[in-house]
């Protein structure tokens, strides 16, 4: 039976510091915020938490990390929308 690629370190690559706020972004919005818990966003991408500490110092910084990426989406949705508006007749 063939080893699936999640289980084999040779075959998975390297996650981003942006994966990690991605996933989490994903698990706050389908979970809510009791669903930020390294453990489990490690799960969900497949990876130790060890993972988790090669792209952030502490929890804090990767709340921060979310909130501003949640943030700067949301503006730009938002300021495009305005301008998509001001485009009307």
């Amino acid at each position: 039976m063939p080893e699936r690629e999640q289980d084999d370190p040779l075959l998975r690559t390297r996650l981003s510091r942006e994966d990690w706020i991605q996933a989490a972004l994903s698990e706050l919005s389908g979970h809510g915020p009791d669903a930020l818990k390294i453990d489990r966003v490690a799960a969900k991408l497949g990876v130790s938490k060890g993972s988790f500490y090669m792209h952030f110092k502490a929890r804090e910084n990767w709340y921060d990390a979310i909130l501003d990426e949640w943030s700067h989406s949301y503006t730009n949705i938002i300021l495009v929308e305005q301008m998509l508006l001001s485009l009307e007749p």
